[in-house]
């Protein structure tokens, strides 16, 4: 009995002196391993592409340089997002969210959206070029946005004042939309969509770059839409128990046209968009039919960059021009600049 006990004994000895041996072993092996990944991992950061950005310092900049916190919006992540207008991309991004009226769609930032505020507080560019228009301040971000979003390369979020570099409106943020370039298409596109509410769009673009360095963009784009057929507002069920009939379509078309050569660039932009109201507003009759809104939007842009190792110049030049119109059978109000 007692030679049995021993050899028990030396064989559980043995067994947990493997254990201990192997042990340390096995958490070298993962340690390794471990470290092996996050050399991996640290690889692929410094391989990674740093992605450049113009409208937080007015001149291009590597992001990581940038003395703001810049979000960045590829045209990749709207295709793959589904985007339609601006709003829905900076719906997308942290911080901010979106309201519609059935007229025109508003930006809020953290929780800061007063009504009746029209997004002034919000500066939108195109290419550096102010889109905001002189009548009401108002930051373009839904239809009334007169860019196509296929035509947008990135949107450049900039979060924070910037109104010492841009002046009035750039007190919540600076959103700086880069459209594509000729050179970006190499020939032509055609686009044609449809979706519920009897909505079509179409778009027809060409462009290239030229033997002689002339880089040339043409874009021209179209929607109608019929909108929700019945809408319901118990505010006013006193006329017409409340249901507005028909009154939330809209059309409108968007040209844009960019030339680019050596350090100068012109864009040219325009918009016709009319929009029915269906929410009875400017003490109009609830349920009208000849209620709507039609706005106009023009914008010409000439910008020259040259950068040098020891100076950077830019100088812009814009023409920006707003008119917006309701129509009652009782009222016409323009606005206009």
């Amino acid at each position: 009995m007692l030679t049995f006990d021993l050899k028990r004994r030396a064989q559980i000895l043995a067994l947990a002196s493997i254990m201990l041996i192997t042990l340390p072993i096995e958490s070298y092996g993962v340690q390794e391993a471990a470290l092996s990944l996050d050399i991996a991992t640290l690889e692929q950061l410094l391989n990674t592409e740093v992605t450049t950005v113009t409208g937080a310092s007015k001149y291009q900049q590597e992001l990581t340089d940038a003395p703001a916190s810049v979000s960045i919006v590829t045209s990749d992540d709207i295709r793959k997002g589904g985007y339609r207008t601006l709003a829905e991309v900076l719906n997308s991004v942290r911080g901010f969210y979106t309201t519609y009226n059935r007229a025109y769609s508003f930006v809020g930032l953290r929780g800061f959206s007063p009504p009746a505020d029209f997004g002034t507080r919000l500066l939108v560019l195109v290419d550096g070029h102010r889109l905001n228009d002189a009548v009401f301040e108002q930051a373009p971000v839904g239809s009334d946005f007169p860019i196509d979003l296929d035509m947008i390369d990135r949107v450049e979020v900039i979060r924070g004042p910037g109104s010492a570099l841009y002046g009035t409106n750039a007190f919540l943020a600076v959103i700086n939309v880069i459209t594509r370039n000729g050179k970006d298409l190499k020939g032509g596109e055609l686009s044609l969509s449809g979706g519920s509410f009897n909505t079509w769009t179409g778009r027809v673009t060409g462009g290239g770059k030229l033997s002689n360095g002339v880089d040339l963009l043409l874009s021209g784009s179209y929607r109608d839409s019929a909108g929700k057929q019945r809408l319901s507002f118990p505010e006013y069920a006193a006329t017409s128990g409340g249901i507005a009939q028909g009154l939330d379509g809209e059309n409108a078309w968007d040209l844009l046209t960019k030339v680019t050569w050596k350090e100068f660039s012109l864009m040219l932009l325009h918009q016709t968009r009319d929009k029915t109201i269906p929410t009875a507003s400017y003490y109009s009759i609830f349920n009208d039919p000849g209620e709507k809104m039609s706005d106009r939007h023009s914008l010409a842009g000439l910008s020259f960059n040259r950068h040098s190792d020891w100076a950077s110049l830019n100088a812009r030049l814009t023409y920006n021009r707003y008119s917006t119109m309701e129509t009652t059978p009782w009222t016409t109000l323009v606005c206009g600049l």
